[in-house]
């Protein structure tokens, strides 16, 4: 046998496996092929074996390798953007699907891989011609009818995700997608033992680490629908389990780190005091808090107000922070700022906040949501000195339980949720810094509670209206039809459609024993916000 024709045998022997689900088997052929010689169709194997095992950054370096030798190579830049996406590299995923598509036009996977990348950037517009086009290209292709089905069932489009997706399981009944789909519609629909045997059995399939985390992630919400806690709290478990992979949560830097909060809480009496005297001009309001404290059920609220224009989480913020938040050099730029420096930068603010708000705010009056912008709180406050800030609190057991619970897009900020523990100690660090703004400026904050949001919704929203210098609206209290004509671009998406329901109070409670590991952390939380102690503890 010639020595091309073993390399081809050992390659299909690979691919054979591959195919079968025998990875490691596979993956074991190609390093031992590579080892002889760096052959791009062994690089593109390992590399793709890499990816099934969620070791996206490996998938990345061994792609690459392959590109070199064969730069023109469209299944290669397809597969880049799968490891890129992998590692949140949103930017680097979509220029490689688009040199895919580039290179192979006609090729349909292009374009389905494609929109879930505009789906995170928030262009619901682009990725939904990017799936269309997708079923353009090939009508019989499951998961493009089912992702579609998925982006109009986050939507509210319930009519039409039902639809596509019974299109999708007729074309392909194990699609993984379009299962998520079902289950997600069953559970809307309060039909929970459905949801969760159909749940249950995709966990039996070979699954990405990122679908593996939605499957258990939508589990224990079954289960505990079905008021099966133990089953539950272990579906969530295993839901973030299988994002732990150490490539896809290291770095202690960024913007939402530990490391960045440190800086903050360093010099917080620096930025807190002295600070600058409130100029003229529009007045924005942060809403700020924590993930899961009643932020979004606030933010529909106030968006059925016509005098309020809400942006909601689009990181207007998000330069200012790099600017001034990645060392001790940037804080101490921004302890000097002067007033032609500082209204530049509140300039800068206004400008690309209207560009995200994507219309004029006319006489309204803005409402910037980003939950973490409690981090920040002291920064804003020497930015944008006449700056208020509605500070959303809900019982802290109950916040970090439900950031466990739920399964967030893997970003910077939301990698500290995959452990209860770190979900504690992130919570503690920025309510540290939210706690110390909001006791040193507190005429310019409105804490308002979630469980009193739930109890008297009319009373509350007449708060926030008073704090706000906006007339009462009776439309506020119908918030759930304004949450219907909106993409909601949050976890809370499918209950904020809802009248408001008081269900998901105490739910901490249900859970306790499996919380015991982070109740001492909280309770400190727990007192300064007046909530009931742990009497059993």
């Amino acid at each position: 046998m010639s020595a091309n024709m073993d390399i081809e045998r050992r390659h299909q022997e690979a691919l054979e496996l591959f195919r079968r689900g025998e990875v490691d088997a596979a993956e074991q052929i190609c390093l031992t092929a590579l080892r002889e010689a760096r052959l791009p169709g062994f690089l593109h194997l390992l590399g793709m074996c890499q990816l099934v095992r969620g070791r996206n950054g490996e998938a990345i370096a061994t792609l690459q390798e392959a590109l070199r030798i064969l730069p023109t190579e469209p299944l290669l830049f397809h597969d880049l953007g799968r490891a890129y996406s992998g590692v949140g590299d949103w930017l680097k995923a979509a220029q490689a699907y688009v040199k895919a598509i580039e290179l192979d036009p006609r090729r349909a996977a292009n374009y389905l891989y494609l929109g879930p990348i505009y789906e995170q950037v928030g262009d619901i517009d682009s990725a939904e011609r990017a799936y269309r086009r997708a079923l353009e290209l090939d009508p019989k292709l499951a998961t493009a009818a089912a992702s579609l089905a998925s982006m109009y069932e986050k939507a509210n489009r319930l009519e039409e995700a039902e639809r596509l997706t019974a299109t999708a399981l007729e074309q392909d009944a194990a699609d993984v997608i379009a299962n998520l789909t079902r289950a997600q519609l069953d559970h809307r629909q309060g039909a929970y033992a459905q949801a969760a045997d159909r749940l249950q059995n995709l966990l039996d399939q070979l699954l990405s680490p990122w679908n593996r985390a939605i499957v258990g992630g939508r589990l224990g919400a079954a289960y505990d629908k079905l008021e099966r806690y133990p089953e539950a709290f272990d579906a969530f478990t295993l839901g973030k389990s299988a994002l732990l992979d150490e490539k896809l949560v290291s770095g202690a830097s960024g913007m939402y780190s530990f490391d960045a909060i440190a800086r903050v809480t360093r010099n917080l009496d620096a930025l807190m005091s002295d600070a600058p005297a409130a100029g003229s001009g529009p007045v924005p309001v942060f809403l700020v808090g924590f993930p899961r404290s009643g932020t979004t059920l606030l933010d529909q609220i106030l968006s059925s107000h016509p005098r309020i224009a809400v942006l909601e989480e689009r990181g207007v913020l998000l330069p200012a922070m790099r600017e001034f938040l990645s060392d001790e050099a940037g804080i101490a730029r921004l302890l000097s700022l002067d007033a032609v420096a500082r209204d530049a930068q509140k300039q800068r603010y206004w400008q690309q906040a209207t560009q995200a708000l994507g219309q004029a705010l006319e006489d309204r009056l803005l409402v910037d949501k980003l939950p973490l912008y409690t981090l920040i709180m002291p920064v804003i406050r020497r930015l944008i000195p006449e700056a208020r800030f509605i500070f959303a609190v809900r019982d802290p057991r109950d916040v970090v339980l439900s950031c466990f619970m739920h399964s967030f897009g893997l970003n910077e900020a939301m990698r500290h949720f995959l452990t209860l523990e770190s979900s504690a100690d992130y919570y503690a660090a920025i309510m540290d810094v939210g706690i110390a703004a909001m006791e040193r400026m507190p005429e310019r904050v409105l804490r308002l509670d979630y469980e009193a949001l739930v109890d008297d919704t009319e009373g509350q929203a007449k708060r926030l209206c008073a704090f706000l210098g906006v007339e009462w609206e009776w439309g506020m209290l119908r918030f759930y039809d304004t949450a219907k004509k909106r993409r909601i671009n949050t976890p809370s998406y499918h209950q904020v459609v809802q009248p408001v329901y008081a269900s998901a109070r105490g739910r901490w409670r249900r859970y306790r024993t499996q919380l015991e590991p982070v109740l001492g952390r909280l309770r400190p939380y727990v007192e300064y916000f007046g909530y009931p102690p742990d009497t059993t503890s």
